[in-house]
């Protein structure tokens, strides 16, 4: 008993070590320039996006194909916030509710060929915020539009592509538009912007049986070799 006690221990300390978790990223681009941002200046009416430009999406840190850049085509995103809570007159903001779309087609990966009939979601999310805030002006460009909260999900055969799980949460989503006034109805043009997406590394799918029992051999292993040279005692008591 003391020493099965001193395995367990020891396997339950080794095994995250030698099996940790990892993350990559998919960076989605939002060029080129177009798409619209829409608002009627109602305080019970939402934030509307439409027809906003995705160029390509980018793997960093991904199992698989790491730092490759897919071109998307026929790439849109659109989005719709929760009800509006600013200041009217003052500030541009809305709160939880809103879901967001972004469809197009990747050749070689989500379809053989990309013809504008056969697009299909490539990322998807909800997020509890937008807010509209001012940035350093560049010429007439002077508004930053920024979520909160995004998390969702990534098409599968593009997650698969670059080993990632299908599931995400966005450390970014920043998107700029031509400038207006805080707070009233506005129709701003999108300029470009960028959505950055961390999603864990996917389980192989051949892991099953055969590899929990690799992992417990592992450990067994490790502390035979760590008995051996004294590392471990047993328990007494």
């Amino acid at each position: 008993m003391p020493r099965t006690i001193s395995v367990l221990l020891f396997a339950l300390l080794i095994a995250p070590c030698a099996f940790g978790d990892s993350t990559g990223q998919t960076n989605w681009s939002l060029l080129p320039s177009g798409g619209t941002y829409t608002w009627d200046g109602n305080p019970n009416d939402p934030l509307y996006g439409t027809g906003i430009g995705v160029s390509s999406v980018a793997g960093v840190g991904t199992a698989d194909n790491n730092g490759t850049t897919l071109a998307i085509q026929y790439g849109s995103l659109d989005f719709t916030s929760g009800a509006y809570n600013g200041t009217l007159g003052s500030t541009w903001s809305w709160g939880a509710g809103g879901v967001l779309n972004l469809t197009g087609c990747i050749a070689g990966v989500t379809g053989e060929v990309c013809d504008g009939t056969n697009n299909v979601n490539l990322l998807s999310d909800d997020f509890d915020s937008v807010s509209i805030v001012p940035v350093v002006q560049l010429g007439q460009f002077g508004f930053d539009v920024v979520f909160g909260n995004l998390q969702g999900n990534l098409n599968p055969t593009v997650a698969s592509f670059f080993g990632l799980s299908d599931s995400f949460t966005a450390t970014s989503l920043n998107l700029l538009f031509k400038k207006g006034t805080p707070g009233s109805s506005l129709y701003g043009t999108n300029i470009g912007g960028r959505i950055t997406a961390t999603s864990s590394v996917a389980v192989p799918e051949e892991w099953g049986a055969g590899s929990t029992l690799g992992l417990f051999g592992f450990a067994f292993v490790a502390f035979g070799a760590a008995w051996r040279l004294g590392f471990l005692k047993p328990v007494i008591g």
